[in-house]
């Protein structure tokens, strides 16, 4: 257990500077655990190296985002400009196909972020587990690009008003 909490703490040290070395535009989560394994001399295939680099690419990511995002709130104050604002960088991290699950609506669904042919996509879908992965499921979703996320966030006022005048 000592040994195994050491490799993590030397794959933690080895992945912050992997991504603060890294163009966020061009790398992936498959090249940073590559790289991981080979700086911090672990084996790829220990059970718990993927889910933890994940989580630590996603923990780097969050964190560069917020601090992004109050960069920008306080140059939109000096600017006065509202309609600052920025490119998610988290699309880079995601390996073609790779969904990152952001929250969960219920039970089994849940909203991701995934790299679909080099676009970002938001995507409200049913998942299943499968030998202790959670998995898309062939259910129908939907995917929403930047854009459309965008124009859904941009609109949630209204939404909330219509729900409400239902109930």
């Amino acid at each position: 257990m000592a040994s195994e909490d050491a490799e993590k703490e030397a794959v933690r040290v080895a992945v912050k500077e992997i991504l603060s070395e890294e163009d966020m535009d061009v790398v992936t989560e498959g090249m940073v655990r590559k790289k991981a394994a080979e700086r911090a001399g672990v084996e790829v295939s220990a059970p718990w190296f993927k889910g933890f680099v994940k989580q630590l690419i996603q923990e780097f990511v969050s964190a560069r985002q917020d601090k992004s995002k109050r960069g920008e709130e306080e140059e939109e104050e000096e600017k006065g400009d509202e309609n600052a604002g920025s490119q998610e960088s988290s699309k880079a991290m995601l390996a073609e196909g790779e969904d990152e699950i952001i929250c969960q609506l219920s039970g089994k669904r849940n909203v991701s972020v995934q790299n679909f042919r080099g676009k970002a996509l938001v995507s409200i879908r049913e998942y299943y587990e499968k030998d202790g992965k959670t998995l898309p499921s062939s259910k129908a979703g939907i995917s929403l690009t930047i854009d459309q996320w965008e124009a859904l966030k941009k609109e949630l006022p209204a939404i909330r008003q219509a729900i409400e005048s239902l109930q």
